[in-house]
């Protein structure tokens, strides 16, 4: 009766079954993206959208990032305005920041050209992690997703989430494979969160999986929160990965407790 149980309870209980797959390391190592800025003497507020790319040390991690403009003064005054992606305290945040130096004159007209710049922002993240994906079972990736305060996300025109691993299809619909973040995420004034699950099957068996972070906003449609300090529009973090137990298996797994039960009771 025993070895009967230890079978039953091995065919119950899949030893992926309720195991988190990938822990907060998954956000690791730190790293930033963003262009940098010209040393000509002096340089006009000419917007440069095209997205600036770069590789962290381990090459796991592909960060890019649009939108960046410079406003340069004979080495009395530079003012900066990038977006950057980066990765860092186990989450990756899609941002923007105004870097500014000042020698013996006022930089407000910086500020101001700055402000007064169609800027085009883009931010992109793709990475590849080390996982075993069995044909046809089902999983759920869940993140956060976290705006800074006063951020207007509204002014986005996309956010989203896609595994970009070939043979992925969502459980619930087959044609869809990215999850718009946009739809989900709540407007408000101050910092806004949402939690976003993702449910997904493989047509094959897979030893890892691609997965790809995007947001963007069209040109002129000004700072994304001002001239001041610097602001992280998108934040996601709490990334997992986990396999669904199918209602069967459940149904396996209350069996097999009913059976220990049964077989305790007996030897008591």
């Amino acid at each position: 009766m025993k070895n009967t149980l230890l079978v039953i309870l091995a065919i119950a209980i899949p030893g992926t079954a309720f195991a988190q797959m990938i822990d907060s390391t998954f956000f690791d190592p730190e790293f930033r993206v963003r262009r940098p800025g010209s040393n000509a003497a002096v340089v006009l507020a000419i917007p440069i959208n095209n997205q600036y790319s770069g590789h962290d040390i381990d090459n796991k991690w592909t960060h890019s990032a649009g939108g960046f403009v410079q406003v340069k003064l004979l080495g009395l005054a530079d003012a900066q305005l990038a977006a950057y992606t980066e990765t860092t305290n186990d989450s990756l945040v899609f941002g923007r920041e105004i870097a500014t130096t000042l020698v013996g004159t006022d930089l407000s007209n910086a500020l101001n050209s700055l402000a007064g710049a169609g800027v085009a922002y883009s931010w992109e993240s793709t990475t590849q992690v080390p996982l075993i994906i069995n044909q046809d079972e089902l999983y759920r990736v869940d993140f956060d997703v976290t705006s800074g305060a006063n951020i207007p996300v509204s002014l986005l025109n996309s956010a989203s989430f896609e595994i970009t691993t070939a043979g992925i299809t969502n459980a619930s619909n087959a044609s869809t494979t990215a999850l718009n973040l946009l739809d989900l995420v709540a407007i408000q004034n101050g910092t806004d969160t949402g939690h976003f699950s993702f449910t997904f099957k493989s047509t094959s068996n897979l030893s890892a999986l691609d997965f790809k972070f995007a947001a963007s906003n069209p040109v002129g449609l000004g700072l994304l929160g001002g001239t001041l300090g610097d602001k992280n529009v998108l934040t996601f973090s709490g990334f997992q990965v986990t396999a669904v137990p199918e209602p069967s298996g459940l149904a396996l797994c209350g069996l097999a407790v009913s059976l220990l039960a049964l077989g305790r009771k007996r030897n008591a």
